[in-house]
């Protein structure tokens, strides 16, 4: 069991060095009714200090569509880094990736204080992990596509779902799948039927945990609308089937 406060500095230095050393597991996920394996390899190991307390930051590479991932852990490690979990319950966010808004605070979408709530919740619990992946940008379609949406909805009449709709050309304008995550929670030994706790909006994010036997309780995270993202979150609400985001209208009780 790794306890960096109470470990040698030899003992660190071995986990350290142990932590760069890439490790692949193969593991099975099934999504949409198709079962694949997938390799997981964990790429490095470090302990974050964050406004929220400390989180082990993993990265990983998943041999799936979306390849990069990265889980902000809040538990003990165990000596072959897996998440040695002390609730009966996990809570667990499903974070797909945001440039515009989680690194330069875009102010028309709610990614950011989503995420960082999503951090509080879990450090409040005392255990929990965000599997995030970047390159869902765009609901899975990149960031040259959210930029081009983003454009877009500078006229007053398209919001999120009609500007995505008008560049796709009939294409699906949410391709994100989570199969990999679910891969990530097995690599961390959070295996099914285990109970999760999913902090989330978007009820097909719960399907697919289910579909790989979790039992799972939805924890809403919703951000307060405001005047910018008022317009952003109905959207999601009436066209995607996001739950709760919004009243009829701003700040109505």
């Amino acid at each position: 069991m790794i306890a960096t406060e109470q470990s040698s500095e030899r003992a660190i230095l071995d986990f350290a060095k142990r932590s760069m050393t890439p490790c692949p597991r193969v593991v099975e996920v099934v999504e949409s009714g198709e079962r694949s394996s997938l390799t997981v390899t964990r790429l490095g190991v470090g302990l974050l200090k964050t406004p929220w307390g400390k989180f082990w930051q993993f990265e990983f590479r998943v041999s799936d569509a979306w390849s990069e991932y990265t889980a902000l852990l809040r538990a003990t490690l165990g000596d072959d880094f897996e998440a040695l979990l002390r609730r009966e319950d996990v809570l667990v966010r499903l974070d797909s990736g945001c440039s515009t808004g989680q690194l330069f605070g875009e102010v028309t979408c709610e990614c950011r204080p989503q995420l960082g709530g999503a951090l509080a919740k879990i450090a409040e619990a005392g255990e929990g992990v965000v599997v995030h992946i970047p390159r869902q940008d765009g609901r899975g379609k990149g960031t040259p596509f959210k930029l081009a949406t983003l454009t877009l909805q500078n006229v007053p009449t398209i919001d999120t779902v009609e500007a995505a709709t008008l560049l796709s050309g009939g294409e699906p304008i949410d391709i994100r799948s989570y199969g990999g995550a679910v891969g990530i929670l097995r690599f961390l030994g959070i295996n099914p039927p285990r109970r999760l706790r999913l902090m989330t909006n978007n009820p097909h994010k719960i399907g697919v945990l289910e579909e790989n036997g979790f039992i799972c309780e939805r924890v809403p995270l919703v951000i307060p609308a405001t005047e910018e993202t008022f317009r952003h979150l109905r959207a999601k609400q009436e066209f995607l089937g996001h739950l709760d985001l919004v009243a009829d209208k701003l700040n109505a009780k």
